[in-house]
């Protein structure tokens, strides 16, 4: 099983912390620990995302959507391209 939690960072990035749960089969749930993983603008969420789970891309995506406007998409684009240029 897995649980995510979905975060928008000050610059417009998307963090994304997804826990693993190992359901034994009495029950007892084992935390298999946790993985983050930053979605920037014209990433894919699918690729980048450890577990692949279909429900939490989905809610990546939404939140894409919201968040990643026309205005904020060509920040980040600028961003990321001043700094490659100050360390190509």
């Amino acid at each position: 099983m897995i649980k995510a939690k979905i975060e928008i960072n000050e610059d417009g990035t998307i963090g994304v912390r997804e826990r693993e749960i190992v359901v034994l089969p009495d029950g007892r749930e084992i935390d298999a620990g946790f993985h983050r993983t930053v979605i920037d603008v014209d990433d894919d969420p699918a690729a980048k995302l450890k577990h692949g789970d279909a429900d939490v891309i989905s809610r990546v995506q939404a939140v894409m959507g919201a968040v990643h406007t026309p205005d904020v998409a060509a920040e980040r684009r600028a961003a990321r391209a001043a700094a490659e240029a100050q360390n190509p």
